[in-house]
């Protein structure tokens, strides 16, 4: 008797630890703990069943009331190894976790490799949740800020919007494209979403930096916006349907909540434009791990590309698509500097981490690589790389 009720009190203790350890270190609210319950009951009925077995099994083998105790608790803890599962998918309903805390998701599923291999994941993100291959660090805020303003003329120059029009920016992230959008439209109202609200922390922060008061930050679901139909008369969309895992529902989604006539603008890049001198393979290798790495988050770094035909395919109409190119070499050192080493390289940089624990390509080649990246920047270096900004309108 006294066994079995060390077969109960072990496992139930265990539980009881990963809800506090869930609920005072990791910071998850106790109701998300609810949707667990159902998976510990058939834990615990699974270790009560497997425990008479267990016994009648170490009576036939006749086995000490020490060893009997050794195997249960080696028992449980290999029980709970296996419920790990269930803590990921637990956490996976918490879109704050993700957003907020992406170094311990890394560190779980680093953890969760020793274990299970390389090629599983702990804690990923679901369908319609868009990924980040490029992570949510203090230097990918810093990158995006370098890109915007960078960019800022080519990309947004003919961006306008009347007085008194509505604007939804889907996917604003940290701001960076929405201060460039509410300074050249003053009069213009402007609706700025994203699914992670420590991005729109820091958007936020940003508005007000900058003294911007037409723009209106709320955390919502590309794929979920929680607006009305044909509630906006303009949409803005820049560096966001690489990221979704289906852009085309993106678009439909979207487009729902644009007025008749209305219009919409989508701009995107296409790593595979891009080309510099000196060549090298080992340079190319790297971008191409970032495609690669990308495609696995099911996002898209080809996407510019494909722009015409995903508008059209959506229902959208006067689809015109506008190459912009970017090219620096040493005569226009600010390109050099804000573009090619400050935004290209510096993304490239960022997933070396990713790139080689998937085994994409080994440490001395991505070194190798990047160093060959960084000469394009140099006396006499090129660099060229191409996005397309796309326009269209609602029937």
């Amino acid at each position: 008797m006294k066994y079995t009720l060390v077969g109960f009190a072990l496992p139930i203790a265990s539980v009881m630890l990963i809800f506090i350890l869930a609920i005072t270190v990791v910071g998850i609210p106790v109701a998300a703990l609810l949707g667990l319950l159902m998976r510990i009951a058939l834990l615990l009925a699974s270790l009560f069943v497997s425990f008479a077995l267990g016994r009648t099994l170490l009576g036939l083998l006749k086995l000490q009331n020490s060893e009997l105790v050794i195997f249960i608790i080696g028992f449980i803890m290999l029980s709970l190894l296996f419920q790990l599962p269930y803590l990921g998918w637990l956490i996976r309903l918490i879109p704050q976790y993700y957003e907020r805390r992406p170094q311990y998701v890394e560190k779980l599923n680093y953890i969760w490799s020793l274990f299970y291999g390389r090629g599983g994941m702990l804690i990923n993100v679901g369908r319609n949740r868009r990924t980040y291959v490029h992570g949510y660090s203090d230097r990918e805020v810093i990158r995006l800020f370098d890109q915007a303003n960078t960019l800022a003329e080519l990309l947004h120059a003919d961006t306008r919007y009347p007085p008194g029009s509505t604007v939804l920016e889907a996917g604003c992230g940290v701001g960076a494209q929405t201060v460039i959008l509410a300074r050249a439209s003053p009069e213009a109202r402007i609706t700025a979403v994203d699914i992670s609200e420590a991005s729109l922390s820091k958007a936020r922060a940003l508005l007000e930096r900058a003294g911007i008061r037409n723009v209106e930050l709320q955390q919502g679901d590309l794929f979920h916006l929680p607006f009305e139909d044909n509630s906006f008369d303009h949409l803005f969309v820049c560096f966001v349907l690489e990221h979704v895992p289906d852009p085309l529902q993106a678009l439909m989604s979207l487009k729902r909540v644009l007025k008749p006539g209305g219009s919409i603008t989508v701009i995107e890049g296409d790593h595979g434009s891009a080309y510099f001198y000196p060549e090298s393979a080992e340079a190319m290798r790297t971008i191409q791990c970032l495609i690669e790495l990308q495609a696995r988050m099911k996002g898209n770094a080809l996407i510019g590309r494909q722009l015409f035909p995903l508008l059209t395919r959506a229902g959208f109409t006067a689809v015109q698509v506008s190459p912009r190119m970017v090219y620096a070499d040493s005569s226009k050192p600010h390109l050099v500097e804000g573009f090619t080493k400050n935004t290209f390289i510096a993304m490239v940089e960022g997933v070396r981490d990713g790139a080689v624990a998937q085994k994409l390509i080994d440490e001395q080649t991505w070194a190798k690589g990047i160093a060959d990246l960084y000469r394009t920047a140099e006396q006499n270096g090129t660099f060229c790389y191409t996005f397309f900004k796309a326009t269209a309108r609602k029937r």
